[in-house]
């Protein structure tokens, strides 16, 4: 494939990049409804 301006190893490590983004995204997704649960007690609690 000469006419791809992409190199095979540019593909691949995209790849390998949104792998990574899907993992933080998702420890991300976990942490803000942690803190928002702990918020959301804390407000009730008083």
């Amino acid at each position: 494939m000469e006419g791809s301006m992409i190199p095979a190893e540019v593909l691949t490590a995209i790849d390998a990049l949104k792998g990574d983004v899907q993992t933080i995204g998702g420890a991300m997704f976990v942490v803000v409804l942690v803190v928002v649960a702990f918020a959301y007690f804390r407000r009730s609690a008083r």
